[in-house]
């Protein structure tokens, strides 16, 4: 008989089995002790953390700065995590890592600071003009289209384009397209 095993999106193979680990730190008083003992779960999971950071490479960040926001984000939910709560603590500290490694790109990675919200319309729109330009004519879709496919109004279409262009600021020392005798951006101000 041949057993047939299907991995799940998500495997999380490097989880080393922590839970008596953390039963105790549950009923310790804050000291050493309990540092300790956090301090050698972290260093068990940091195997999946780094599994997860990963996941993030190639994204204008270098390894080892998402390698540390992924640990930040370990730490946090070992700190955090509560055993009788009944949820494995996979399950609280995957979220936990990812959301720190988002923030950080939320946070440090725009040259302008652009709300949550717009940065989020930002990908809607990238991702249905994608989907959009995939047709047989290749032609780039309007703003209706775009708000047509998914579900947006006009208006978040178009907040969502501008933030496209907020990503990476221009210099105010570039030199203007067209403009041979290094004529700046802030020589027009």
């Amino acid at each position: 008989m041949t057993v047939v095993r299907t991995r799940s999106k998500h495997s999380h193979d490097d989880a080393p089995d922590t839970a008596v680990e953390f039963r105790r730190i549950a009923t310790l008083p804050e000291g050493p002790e309990k540092e300790a003992l956090r301090q050698g779960v972290v260093r068990a999971w940091m195997p999946m953390a780094e599994r997860l950071a990963r996941q993030f490479r190639n994204r204008g960040e270098s390894a080892d700065d998402l390698r540390q926001v992924a640990m930040l984000g370990l730490v946090k939910a070992v700190k955090r995590y509560e055993p009788d709560r009944g949820s494995a603590f996979a399950s609280y500290a995957v979220p936990t890592i990812v959301g720190e490694i988002k923030r950080h790109f939320r946070d440090h990675m725009w040259g302008v600071h652009v709300p949550r919200r717009v940065q989020e319309l930002r990908n809607r729109v990238r991702a249905a003009a994608q989907e959009l330009t995939r047709t047989p004519d290749d032609r780039s879709p309007s703003v209706s289209d775009i708000a047509e496919h998914t579900g947006m109004s006009e208006e978040d279409v178009l907040l969502g384009m501008e933030a496209m262009e907020s990503f990476s600021a221009l210099s105010l020392d570039a030199e203007l397209p067209g403009a041979e005798d290094g004529y700046s951006l802030a020589d027009t101000l």
